[in-house]
């Protein structure tokens, strides 16, 4: 991934893959996460924007 450049550019994907909860707590927080950004205009937006970058540029 080109925006994973540095070790420490990983702090936050081990912090938001709650490896220190059971799989139930991790799946709703990660269902919860899903819905909020299907729910969120400026995010769908920016998910969209990435897509075209990746597949264009």
């Amino acid at each position: 991934m080109p925006e994973l450049r540095d070790v420490s550019d990983l702090d936050h994907l081990v912090e938001i893959a709650l490896l220190g909860v059971d799989d139930a707590t991790a799946a709703a927080n990660f269902e919860t996460a899903v819905h909020f950004c299907m729910g969120s205009t400026f995010k769908r937006v920016d998910n969209t924007i990435h897509i075209i970058a990746h597949k264009y540029l």
